[in-house]
């Protein structure tokens, strides 16, 4: 059994050393500058979507890309220049328009591509970005998707997403949103 006299000494040492340690760590330098927060807190930002081990697309009926075919579709999100994977993109859509720059029309990109309305969301470490329109999938394309909301951090997000193709299934994303997220 503890004497009272020791267990009060045993305490007293306890606070002490817990305080000790409080104040310590209060104390520390801040951290360095020049850091910042990440790209995808900001206003305005940059990524490269393209496809990765997650990445899917996946057109319903007879399989075939045709005016009406149905597809969802998820892509990796990246920083510009980064390897890195910081989120997806996920969404679903339906063909539009079928179109070809060369007769007859072949099936590899970039030789024909298809004019679909999406959904999507941009699905990143602190929240998601809703959009939806209209998505040109032409080499150099250049489309503009208002942003129709979001949640965690993005919630009541608007702004635009600003997408160019820049190869198959490869696009570069500069969000523009009204304010910063995080």
């Amino acid at each position: 059994m503890i004497h009272p006299k020791h267990f009060t000494l045993v305490v007293f040492v306890v606070v002490v050393a817990f305080s000790s340690y409080t104040c310590s760590a209060a104390r520390k330098s801040p951290p360095p500058t020049g850091l910042g927060k990440p790209d995808y807190c900001k206003k305005t930002f940059n990524v490269v979507v393209y496809p990765n081990a997650d990445s899917f697309i996946f057109f319903t009926g007879t399989g075939v890309l045709q005016r009406g075919s149905a597809f969802s579709f998820g892509l990796g999100i990246f920083p510009v220049n980064s390897n890195q994977t910081i989120g997806n993109l996920y969404g679903q859509g339906t063909v539009i328009d079928v179109r070809s720059l060369a007769e007859p029309a072949p099936i590899p990109f970039p030789e024909t591509y298809f004019i679909s309305f999406v959904n999507f969301n941009v699905v990143s470490p602190v929240g998601q970005i809703a959009s939806q329109g209209i998505w040109d999938d032409q080499l150099s394309a250049t489309n503009s998707f208002p942003v129709t909301g979001g949640t965690g951090l993005y919630t009541d997000a608007a702004g635009t997403l600003d997408m160019v193709v820049v190869g198959a299934s490869t696009y570069y994303f500069t969000v523009k949103l009204t304010k910063a997220s995080c």
